[in-house]
């Protein structure tokens, strides 16, 4: 009777604390609601937000009630705030506050880049983005700022691939495919059912797009309208040639703070460490596209058709790491050229951590396994050899050595000069 008696105690106790943190729970949720933080305080929905063109008026009613429930979310968010800042390394709550339409994004072009008048073009550019996990908003963000900027003769198609995201623990990704598939333009929704890794799903995208242009982006990007013509600009003067924008970094866990980035040459050695290089450019020509060596992974223009006749990406990579410099490789090897666009910028949300799973291996293993055969491909014996005695990649690369030779085989089809292998 007594142990009886002490468990419905402890049981009395336990149900009671389960009140005292609902009710402190609620009370600050309700505070929450009525007593906005600073970051939520201005940022309600615009019920005058414009439709857009490629929304029909499901859509747009759609899309504001999606933002509505994205805006509640945040203050829901607020109350753990520590909890979802360590999930994928965004400041979510902010970050949810924000309008999915913004008209505030910060333009860090040169200011010569503002009067030039670029030439109409016809080529039509089918748009791939790629996403696991991504934080909804964001990637709404990164989608509907990219299309609003494309000039309605120019978009093609959107590809959209869901790369094995947990819908368990993100589950406001399943918004998604029902929001677009209400848009009065060409969507191309794919899911994978486990994780592919980056390079699968953007070589996947590439292959079944249908556009002339493919325009490579990452799942957290924002554009302003004039980020594309520049890019088309560059690869419609030859379809061997390869642009990618400048990059301006907004690290969310300090929400005021957006690190600006000179255009800058991307260098890297033979064993595919990036090298620093002088960013500071002529005032007179601070605006001009230039070549260089590689392009950051974010964002890239490219002809369908030369990436048709290089094989995409190399094969036999996985995960994500390296693929772009490879494909700048391939670029300079087979007759193409590859450049750095000042006039065309992108804002990129920085993650404290990658929200790319890698499936059973760590990121550091795919980093090393991706230079191993690129190297292995396209370089010397010799630097394969030293590369592998400081990293013990031989047996791993090994495994894939059918890639290798069909990598080796892409130069050859298409007499491929192979500076890197001298």
């Amino acid at each position: 009777m007594w142990l009886i008696r002490r468990r419905i105690f402890i049981l009395q106790l336990l149900l009671l604390a389960v009140i005292i943190v609902f009710l402190t729970l609620f009370t600050e949720h309700y505070q929450l609601l009525y007593d906005k933080p600073d970051c939520i305080q201005t940022l309600t929905v615009n019920q005058d937000d414009p439709r857009l063109y490629f929304e029909t008026d499901k859509a747009y009613k759609t899309r504001l009630k999606l933002q509505e429930k994205i805006i509640f979310g945040a203050r829901l968010k607020k109350l753990s705030q520590e909890v979802f800042n360590e999930r994928e390394g965004y400041n979510e709550s902010f970050l949810d506050s924000l309008p999915i339409q913004r008209y505030d994004i910060p333009d860090f072009r040169p200011k010569r880049c503002l009067g030039i008048a670029y030439k109409r073009s016809g080529t039509r550019v089918s748009v791939i983005i790629n996403f696991h996990n991504e934080l909804l908003s964001l990637l709404l963000r990164s989608i509907i700022s990219v299309l609003r900027s494309i000039p309605k003769e120019n978009f093609h198609e959107l590809i959209l691939i869901d790369d094995g995201s947990n819908l368990g623990q993100h589950f406001d990704l399943l918004e998604v495919e029902p929001l677009v598939s209400l848009w009065a333009v060409k969507v191309k929704y794919i899911r994978f059912e486990e994780n592919m890794g980056l390079i699968y799903s953007r070589r996947f995208g590439c292959q079944i797009a249908s556009g002339d242009a493919v325009l490579i982006l990452d799942s957290h990007v924002e554009v302003n309208p004039g980020f594309i013509e520049p890019l088309l600009d560059k690869v419609d003067s030859n379809y061997k040639f390869i642009a990618a924008p400048t990059f301006d970094f907004w690290h969310t866990l300090n929400k005021n703070k957006v690190w600006t980035t000179e255009a800058r040459i991307l260098a890297f050695d033979r064993y595919l460490n990036w090298i620093n290089t002088d960013a500071k450019k002529k005032e007179s020509n601070i605006h001009e596209p230039f070549k260089t060596a590689a392009i950051l992974g974010g964002a890239y223009m490219a002809s369908k058709q030369f990436l048709q006749e290089i094989d995409y990406f190399g094969r036999g990579m996985q995960g994500w790491g390296y693929e772009n410099i490879e494909l700048a490789m391939k670029y300079w090897m087979c007759g193409g050229e590859v450049y750095n666009i000042p006039c065309s910028r992108v804002l990129h949300y920085a993650a404290e951590r990658s929200p790319m799973n890698h499936g059973d291996r760590k990121k550091a293993e795919h980093y090393l396994h991706n230079a191993g055969l690129i190297i292995k491909s396209y370089f010397p014996e010799d630097v394969f050899n030293d590369f592998d005695l400081h990293h013990n990649v031989s047996k791993d690369v090994q495994k894939d050595i059918e890639e290798v030779e069909a990598n080796v085989n892409v130069l050859k089809k298409n007499n491929c000069h192979r500076n890197y292998r001298r």
